[in-house]
């Protein structure tokens, strides 16, 4: 098995961080990837805290109670409440690739926004983003980006559209405007639980934060 070295990546002005050297030759998707995290691990200096379930509920306001997620399931045409199924998600063996999953997955979190939202669907929009390039705005110049399957795109005061990019390019959807983002994976073709929750990580990131470029958002 061949092996590579990555790039040492500069995370601030003052501190470097190289990745380790034994690792598996990477894609150039996967080797940003992997740079991204050791970026957002050099940010976070081991500083990682578990919050209470308490504490993480009380950051949401008005959760939508069991008896409203239940009547919803019940009269969604959707979902089959006596086999506990989507019925618009394909069965195994008429999936081919993951993409046959994107419009399903992407029409049950519409209905979802719609019917449980409380109006949050006449600013949040869903969106298919496998192939946008949802950039990464650092202090530094750098050509990362990302591209989730599924984003959730927002509308008001607290979001703005995305920069232009380099070739002057603009487009409507970037992490300046996105709310959540959804990878939509095969059981078959999932990587290990630990590189997905990295991944879900510089999702977070960058739609919370992105320094003297994009708002906070709520």
């Amino acid at each position: 098995m061949s092996v590579s070295s990555s790039p040492e990546v500069k995370a601030n002005g003052d501190r470097e961080v190289t990745p380790p050297l034994d690792c598996p030759e990477l894609s150039p998707k996967d080797e940003m990837i992997h740079q991204q995290l050791a970026m957002l691990d050099a940010q976070l200096k081991g500083n990682v805290s578990l919050a209470e379930e308490q504490f993480t509920n009380s950051l949401y306001h008005e959760l939508v109670s069991d008896e409203r997620v239940d009547a919803f399931l019940t009269s969604c045409d959707l979902y089959d409440s006596k086999t506990g199924r989507w019925l618009n998600i394909p069965r195994t063996e008429e999936i081919a690739d993951k993409s046959d999953l994107y419009n399903p997955v992407l029409e049950i979190i519409d209905d979802i926004m719609k019917s449980l939202g409380n109006g949050a669907d006449r600013t949040r929009q869903i969106k298919q983003t496998h192939d946008v390039r949802l950039l990464h705005l650092e202090e530094f110049e750098m050509d990362h980006y990302s591209s989730p399957s599924l984003a959730i795109r927002a509308r008001g005061p607290s979001f703005e559209l995305p920069r232009l990019t380099k070739n002057g390019s603009s487009t409507s959807i970037g992490f300046s405007n996105v709310t959540a983002c959804f990878d939509v994976v095969r059981s078959e073709d999932a990587h290990d639980g630990l590189s997905q929750l990295g991944q879900q990580a510089v999702y977070a990131r960058y739609v919370s934060y992105s320094p003297s470029y994009s708002m906070l958002g709520h």
